[in-house]
């Protein structure tokens, strides 16, 4: 073979790689967010002045949760100031308590549920949102740890895309969120 064959068969080679490689797409991949427990730690901040001691159904969501329409108290908390867009990360915290009718004031606590904002595409059904259910454990030192301790990733029944919660939270409209003001 000559040099200049070599030549020619080196340049198109070249000139073939260039293009398939200007031609092919690569999907740029979307962050995976996970909340760690010092994050969810941080979800502290009361969201709204009306969005503690919730009784009762205000957003007509528990239609056949009596546990939750008569013997619950919930706080809601963020780790975030409430605003209209809510960013991957966003933590969603509702703490609930046990609550005697009579006195209306918190009892012990019953669980807390945490929805995290993840990546789009995450669950879309779901509005992308991780819901956690944190049952209240008596060794948890909630000083500490004020919305408990955080769950295993691969326990699906209480974290992850859980359909129950989903539809639940459609009812609030497209960022799934409840809130007073709603």
């Amino acid at each position: 073979m000559s040099r200049t064959t070599i030549g020619y068969f080196a340049v198109l080679t070249l000139s073939l790689a260039m293009v398939w490689a200007g031609c092919s797409y690569h999907t740029p991949e979307v962050p995976i967010f996970n909340v760690s427990q010092e994050q969810l730690d941080g979800a502290t901040i009361l969201t709204l002045s009306g969005d503690t001691a919730i009784v009762g159904d205000p957003f007509n969501a528990f239609s056949t949760d009596t546990l939750t329409t008569k013997h619950k108290l919930r706080d809601l908390f963020e780790n975030i100031s409430l605003d209209n867009h809510i960013a991957v990360g966003t933590i969603m915290a509702r703490r609930a308590y046990y609550y005697p009718w009579k006195n209306h004031e918190r009892d012990s606590l019953i669980n807390t549920v945490v929805m995290v904002k993840r990546e789009a595409g995450y669950y879309p059904e779901g509005g992308d949102w991780e819901y956690i259910d944190i049952k209240y454990n008596r060794n948890t030192d909630y000083k500490t740890n004020p919305n408990g301790m955080l769950v295993a990733v691969n326990d699906n029944i209480i974290r992850g895309k859980i359909t129950k919660c989903a539809s639940c939270h459609a009812l609030a409209g497209s960022n799934f969120v409840f809130h007073r003001s709603n």
